[in-house]
């Protein structure tokens, strides 16, 4: 609806003139200027609109590059936790035989 509002806007503007210069009926002045100002209101709330979608995006950006550090940190974590337990475990003794085996 952005384009309406803008197209109202400029319009309502023009016709106002035209109404105030003579050129145009001033009949219609108090509905034309409803118009104005409603393409005026329009227009900025798609501009408020707009910025707040922009911000959404960014925010959206920023968490997914939170997350993905995030993951690679654990990954990293995992692997380091990983190694140590490997080296723990080859460490460990192996078990015996039992006596009446042998």
């Amino acid at each position: 609806c952005a384009p309406l509002g803008i197209a109202a806007w400029i319009m309502g503007g023009k016709d106002l003139t035209a109404m105030r210069t003579g050129r145009m009926d001033r009949t219609g002045e108090s509905t034309t200027h409803v118009g104005y100002i409603l393409g005026i209101i329009g227009t900025v709330l798609f501009g408020i609109q707009l910025v707040l979608v922009c911000l959404w995006f960014a925010l959206a950006g920023v968490m997914f590059n939170q997350m993905q550090n995030q993951m690679q940190n654990d990954k990293k974590e995992f692997d380091q936790r990983r190694q140590e337990f490997d080296r723990k475990w080859n460490d460990f003794p192996a078990p015996r035989k039992p006596l009446g085996d042998r």
